[in-house]
Formats: structure tokens, sequence, C-alpha cells
């Protein structure tokens, strides 16, 4: 009796192991409906309204059957545990990262990103996540966050999805093209 119960304990962390998520990025809202969070706790209301504006249209591009789009204020006191997370905003600006901030593998605080032994100054870093979902761990949540919101607008650009988490900054201008062949033009 010992050994069948021995097995089946043993059997079930076998296959709890692999119902857990673990990632990447991308299974975190494949074949799940979603739920679509964005910040609202910002002074800036310029700068959290167009974040706002950008998840929306994001979700409209992105959606699946039963997905919702909802504020951090309601994310935060919701049952989410059927959903895939996709969370935009600072820690401070998003209820729902507040909330679970000690579970996070990040920081953002005195205007640095520390994400293991990486320290980020940049203010133009961001950073794509991938985590268990804080209500599930079957279900996976994707961060999208950086130094301020106005700099996580347009980071669905950034190439992710097969990894775990992606750190990108921001870089981009013009060329010098006075001449015959283009030359990196300081700012």
């Amino acid at each position: 009796m010992k050994k069948l119960l021995f097995t089946l304990l043993a059997l079930s962390i076998f296959v709890n192991a692999w119902s857990q998520f673990v990632g990447p990025i991308n299974a975190a809202f494949t074949n799940t409906k979603t739920a679509w969070i964005y910040p609202t706790n910002d002074k800036d209301l310029t700068t959290i309204n167009s974040l706002k504006d950008y998840v929306v249209e994001i979700f409209k591009n992105f959606k699946s059957d039963g997905s919702i789009i909802i504020p951090d204020s309601t994310a935060a006191t919701q049952d989410l545990s059927e959903y895939g997370l996709l969370v935009y905003g600072t820690i401070t600006t998003n209820l729902f990262l507040t909330k679970y901030k000690a579970l996070l593998t990040f920081k953002l605080e005195n205007n640095l990103i520390i994400f293991g032994d990486n320290t980020i100054r940049d203010e133009n870093t961001r950073l794509i996540t991938c985590l268990p979902n804080p209500q599930n761990n079957n279900k996976g949540m994707i961060i999208y966050t950086a130094l301020t919101n106005k700099t996580i607008i347009g980071t669905n650009d950034v190439f992710h999805g097969p990894e775990d988490y992606v750190i990108s900054t921001i870089i981009s201008g013009n060329y010098d093209k006075s001449g015959t062949s283009w030359k990196f033009m300081k700012k």
C-alpha cells in the first residue's frame, strides 16, 4: 500500500511539473484566453492615457476568443487564474504589478532596472519578461515594463517570444547622408 501511495505521489509531482508554466514568452498567450492589463496609477495623465491607447490597439490586433482588457485596479482585485496575462506598466504605476511585486524577478528603483546581475541606468531600456501567473502557476504572464510608462509605448515592436526575457534599449536616429556613403550621426 505504501508503495502504491508513493507511486501516486511521484506521478502527481511529475504531472504537476509538466503542467506548470515554464515559458517562453509566447507560451503565456498561446492556446489560452488572455487578460490584457494596463496601468492607471500615474500622475502623468497624458502618458498614462497614451499607454492605455497603445495597449488597446495591441489588444485589438492580437486578442483571441475569451480575451479581456482591464485596468490594473480591476485586475488587482479580480480572479484571473484562468487567463494568460499581458501586463503593461511600471511596478509603481500598475497596481497589479505592485500587488505581486515580491514575486517579480526584477526591480525598478532609483532610476535603475535591476535584473539578475544586470543594473541598467538607461531610461530608454525596455524589459519584456514572462513568469507564471501569480494566481495560477499553470498559466503564464508577460510583463512589458521600463523605468517610465512613456518608454513602454511601442514595446511590442521589439522582437520577443521564443525566449523568457528581452532587455532592449531604444536606439534610433538618422544617418548623415551628405556624402556618397552614409555615416553615423551623433545626437
